[in-house]
């Protein structure tokens, strides 16, 4: 049987096997999917040398987790699941260092200070987020997607696997939470305004 016409469940079986039968699957695997897995790390606005990096990774987590697929949805879309909890977790490692960074170079909480050291607006506003990503991480990542990173509603919808509706109401939602943590920033959103 030519690799082409190997289906999803025969290639499950072949990884979980191991062996020569192992190599050949997550080789037709890697010819398939390692090209869309790394436009959609660049997508996200992730380096090609970091994104070829995750897509490694990826097929390794791939590997690992095969015996955790339950036939509990197509194959295609657990294989995309792995690729997103990737991406994930290497935002989480670099928001980590962020925020021990900006523990670090904290040293006064008055508002004239901090404004001097912001900078921009921009930086008040990535201050801020990082911030209230040591409280709500979840929310912070999908802040900066949408308000810094530039996506759409719909683009931030199919990266939490939500429907538009919802990903508005909690992208609402988030921004509601930040507004404490944004008091720093009315003195740039102020000028803006002007």
């Amino acid at each position: 049987m030519a690799q082409a016409a190997w289906s999803d469940i025969q290639l499950l079986s072949k990884i979980k096997k191991g062996g020569e039968q192992r190599k050949q699957a997550i080789g037709s695997l890697y010819m398939d999917y390692a090209g869309k897995f790394e436009w959609f790390f660049m997508k996200h606005r992730i380096p090609q040398e970091i994104a070829q990096d995750l897509v490694q990774d990826t097929f390794v987590n791939i590997t690992k987790g095969c015996d955790s697929f339950r036939n509990e949805c197509e194959f295609s879309g657990w294989l995309w699941t792995v690729a997103r909890n990737t991406m994930l977790g290497h935002f989480r490692k670099n928001t980590k260092h962020v925020d021990n960074l900006d523990e670090y170079e904290e040293v006064d909480d008055s508002k004239d200070l901090k404004a001097k050291e912001y900078g921009t607006l921009e930086d008040c506003v990535r201050q801020s987020i990082a911030e209230f990503g040591k409280l709500e991480p979840e929310r912070a990542n999908v802040l900066t997607l949408s308000a810094l990173e530039g996506w759409s509603s719909n683009e931030v919808a199919v990266f939490l696997k939500r429907s538009a509706g919802a990903t508005r109401e909690y992208i609402s939602q988030c921004r509601k939470k930040l507004a404490k943590f944004m008091e720093d920033c009315e003195q740039y959103i102020q000028e803006a305004k002007d």
